[in-house]
């Protein structure tokens, strides 16, 4: 191999090299109508783990006895506080719906906000207390 040959092969690598390290990794697919807002701390609380992690991901089945819930004329399950919407193949990660209803409280949620006003927050997403379970509400103001 020529000294000219190993040059251009050089360069090339360091272009290859340096293109890949600015490469940013895609955005995660933006909520759909309806869904809940990202994520934001009110003031003295923390936010630990975003809930956009299993959004988008297909799954075959999901463990244990996830909750089966109908909104809005599609059918979700909800597992250990993330939602999924029912596919013919298995389930797909999305976001919450404002609105969606569910029995309990996943596990490490934390009360925010005023006493009175029995919200809660996990994940990113906030929860009101209404009879007979939890609904995904806004982000209080």
């Amino acid at each position: 191999m020529s000294a000219g040959m190993v040059r251009l092969v050089s360069i090339c690598l360091t272009i290859a090299v340096a293109g890949a390290a600015l490469a940013r990794p895609p955005a995660p697919p933006p909520p759909p109508p309806g869904a809940a807002p990202p994520p934001q701390a009110l003031p003295g609380t923390v936010t630990r783990s975003s809930p956009g992690g299993h959004v988008g991901r297909r799954v075959g089945r999901l463990p244990g006895n996830p909750q089966a819930l109908r909104f809005n004329s599609t059918n979700y399950a909800y597992h250990r506080g993330r939602f999924y919407v029912v596919t013919e193949s298995g389930y797909q990660g999305v976001y919450p719906p404002v609105g969606i209803r569910v029995d309990d409280l996943p596990d490490g949620a934390q009360r925010v906000g005023r006493q009175a006003d029995k919200t809660y927050l996990h994940q990113g997403v906030y929860y009101r207390r209404v009879v007979g379970g939890y609904q995904v509400v806004s982000v209080p103001r």
